[in-house]
Formats: C-alpha cells, structure tokens, sequence
C-alpha cells in the first residue's frame, strides 16, 4: 500500500508540472478537464465493450508507437492489442466510471473504477490510476496502476494480462 501511495504522489507531481513526459511533442489538441473526461469515458467504454475490435481500437485511439506501463510491465502497441483480446475472452460485460480527472498541457490524469462481469459470471472491481500521455488526440504512452478492489486473486494482473 506504501508503495501504491507513493508511486500516486508521484505521477501527481509529473501531472502538475514538476516533471517532464518522455513524449515531449507538441500537441494540436487543447484539452479541458471537461473535454479529457468526456475522451477517456468514450475511449474506456469503447475499449473495454466485449464487442470492440482490439485492433480497430487501438488504431484509432493509440499512437503506432504507443506504450503502456502497468502494475509493473511495460506493453508495447502489439502486446496492448493482446492485452485488450485477453479482456474480452474473459469479460462479458464491462461498466466505468471516470471519477476525476486533471489536465496539463499534454497529460491527462485520470482515476476511474471499472466493474465487470466474467464469462464464469465472476465479478472484478478495480480503482486505476491513470496518466496519459498525448500526442494530438491519440494515447502515446500511459502509466497505470491497477488497484482490484473485488475479485478473485488470479485476477490480480487483469490490467496487463497477455496471451
């Protein structure tokens, strides 16, 4: 718990400015609290739907060279295509709330709560602690810490689960 305290104090100081993103480019988009929310609300349901293409997905809403750092693993673009096949084998519906939300400049951080039903009719709840960051109005790279609040124990690494 110390170390998921710490790691969130953190990132929260890089979001504020007291740090600088490895993707330093420039960005077209202007985002608002308001406006990231209403993206990351859009993009999260889409991406987690049972029903969407991974692929599909993660070309429209990730940078070629996207990379997401989780719990402790680093997935690059076609591991997180993987990733998100893996979620829909074992979720069957998937509900989330995008609670708040922080912008600066080109990051966007986030923390929101997913709750989803499994195909076994298991239930995982998770809080995740998101930061991400953009290049224009596609994810470059996200830092992320999943926290399983309900669930079984072998759903512990539901945030980088690969083949």
């Amino acid at each position: 718990m110390k170390n998921i305290v710490i790691a969130a104090i953190a990132a929260a100081a890089c979001v504020l400015g007291a740090c600088m993103a490895d993707d330093s480019a420039t960005t077209n988009q202007t985002w608002s609290e308001e406006s990231a929310k209403a993206f990351l609300l859009k993009m999260l349901q889409e991406g987690l739907s049972p029903h969407s293409d991974p692929r599909e997905f993660a070309n429209k809403y990730m940078t070629p060279d996207y990379v997401q750092h989780v719990d402790g693993k680093t997935l690059d673009f076609e591991e997180f295509v993987n990733h998100l096949g893996v979620l829909r084998r074992e979720f069957k519906e998937v509900d989330v709330i995008v609670h708040d939300v922080a912008v600066s400049g080109n990051k966007i951080a986030d923390i929101h709560y997913v709750t989803a039903v499994k195909h076994d009719g298991g239930i995982v709840k998770a809080k995740v602690i998101g930061f991400f960051y953009m290049r224009g109005d596609k994810v470059a790279k996200l830092d992320e810490l999943t926290y399983l609040i309900e669930g079984d124990e072998e759903d512990r690494d539901l945030g980088s689960r690969l083949d």
